[in-house]
């Protein structure tokens, strides 16, 4: 699992990649420190399943950027990773496109929780940023919605691909050099964005992609 961090506080760049390898065996974490690099590097990274962007990262022309970004790369889930904490600001970025808004006091658990939730596919909106706490994390009817996207990202082509073949998860992930959580995150993002339940429907489903 490929994630690209784009961010310029040094505090973040030390601390949220030991939070971020919990998410599974296969993290990788690559950095970017301006909007400019940012760009740089996703088009070196296609792959990439994640990007956490700071709304006020050097480079960055207020909401213009992040409309920029998210235009150019649909298929990857652009996460707003911001210090603000202001209502209108997230409701803003995922109007442009964002596939979450997640505020920087966010507790580790919460995060990782709230990440897992974006890469099956769903929008985070938290309700209420003033009191936002685990529990409110995992309350999906008050924080989530679905992203209403068909688009893959190329890493759940390729796991579809396989899954078309007739391969297990366990397959999957050493075909694909992946760990098993990683192929589980895809596999349900797959099954989100075509509005599936199973793998033969999200096979069938595939062809009228």
């Amino acid at each position: 699992m490929k994630i690209l961090l784009a961010d310029d506080h040094p505090l973040i760049l030390n601390a949220m990649p030991t939070v971020l390898k919990r998410l599974a065996d296969d993290v990788e974490i690559i950095n970017s420190v301006d909007f400019p690099s940012t760009f740089q590097m996703l088009q070196q990274n296609p792959d990439a399943d994640l990007v956490l962007l700071d709304l006020s990262m050097p480079g960055m022309e207020s909401f213009a950027a992040v409309s920029e970004i998210c235009s150019r790369y649909p298929g990857t889930p652009i996460v707003i990773l911001s210090g603000s904490e202001d209502p209108q600001h997230v409701q803003k970025v995922l109007d442009l496109g964002a596939a979450g808004f997640i505020p920087k006091t966010l507790p580790p658990d919460a995060l990782l929780q709230v990440i897992r939730l974006i890469l099956t596919g769903v929008v985070f909106a938290p309700t209420n940023l003033s009191n936002i706490s685990t529990s409110a994390a995992q309350d999906k009817e008050k924080s989530v919605s679905q992203r209403g996207s068909s688009t893959l990202t190329p890493r759940q082509i390729d796991v579809l691909k396989l899954i078309k073949s007739g391969k297990s998860n366990k397959q999957i992930a050493i075909t694909l050099s992946m760990s098993p959580e990683t192929v589980k995150v895809h596999v349900a993002a797959i099954f989100r964005a075509l509005r599936v339940k199973n793998r033969t429907q999200a096979a069938v489903a595939s062809y009228t992609l």
